[in-house]
């Protein structure tokens, strides 16, 4: 989690400097929608009495999830930057702003990753019963296994 952070806001600082404000922007603002459900998919889970709602709720912040991390971040932000610079690349025989274009793809598959966390968090949950989050789950593991 942390290196997913630090490379977002490093990736913001870039795009700011280099003044790439039309792929900066949108991250930025896909980050903060789907952040806004991911806090409150907590804040529901932390309150008693709330257990009902607390499936629909993740519902909710996954499909918010799948469709600006995983869809529009890949299709508006990640692919046209890639692709202007590849060609950009071929034509000059240099990369401009390859931490960008690096950064974003790492985002890219960092996102994936935590999609794949809250799916199997969730099969757990309706299936197994249990209440951990995968990464969770997996640290517990590790720490009784030493």
């Amino acid at each position: 989690m942390i290196l997913h952070h630090y490379l977002t806001i490093t990736l913001m600082l870039n795009c700011f400097a280099h003044r790439q404000y039309v792929f900066g922007i949108p991250v930025l603002i896909l980050h903060d929608f789907s952040d806004c459900f991911v806090n409150l998919i907590r804040i529901v889970r932390e309150f008693k009495g709330w257990e009902p709602i607390v499936l629909p709720v993740f519902f909710v912040f996954v499909s918010v999830w799948i469709y600006t991390r995983n869809f529009i971040f890949n299709l508006e932000i990640v692919y046209p930057l890639f692709t202007d610079q590849v060609f950009k690349f071929w034509k000059k025989g240099r990369m401009n702003h390859m931490f960008a274009t690096a950064g974003l793809f790492i985002l890219m598959i960092l996102n994936s990753f935590w999609l794949f966390g809250f799916l199997a968090s969730a099969f757990n949950k309706i299936f197994k019963g249990k209440d951990k989050y995968v990464h969770e789950e997996t640290e517990e593991n590790a720490r009784k296994n030493k």
